[in-house]
């Protein structure tokens, strides 16, 4: 997975904020490492022509391989709370959009049982009489 820390040149993002920046986005998406090619991080000033408070725009992008980019946007008052609220977003998507897929192909998604597979229930009975069911009565009540 490669990750392309990008800033303007209104944010002070340096070297060492880059760097655990850059182990932090390797760490919250460790799981993900074997789909994801590539993340792309761009960190803007919202406020850069308006006084007042300053907050950071961080916008994320993940390219996932076989697929369309991801991207997320989160706004704070600071470098590291901007990047943690956009990888906090970036993960739900990803997982999401790889679930989709996952689904979509019939395959086990990362956090579970395969679709269409459930646990089996001793307590539960094989098989179901039809007569048991009052199939007939709801067709009644629809015509």
């Amino acid at each position: 997975m490669q990750i392309q820390i990008n800033s303007s040149n209104s944010v002070a993002a340096t070297e060492k904020f880059i760097a655990w920046a850059s182990g932090e986005i390797r760490q919250e998406l460790e799981r993900f490492s074997t789909k994801i090619t590539r993340i792309e991080v761009h960190f803007s000033d919202v406020h850069i022509d308006k006084s007042g408070t300053v907050e950071i725009s961080c916008t994320l992008e993940a390219r996932l391989e076989g697929m369309q980019p991801v991207a997320v946007h989160q706004e704070a008052a600071d470098l590291p709370q901007s990047l943690n609220g956009a990888l906090e977003k970036i993960k739900k998507v990803v997982d999401r959009s790889l679930d989709k897929l996952d689904h979509k192909k019939g395959r086990t998604p990362f956090g579970g049982e395969p679709f269409g597979e459930l646990p089996h229930d001793p307590n539960l009975e094989e098989s179901v009489d039809a007569g048991d069911l009052e199939i007939e009565s709801v067709r009644s009540s629809r015509e």
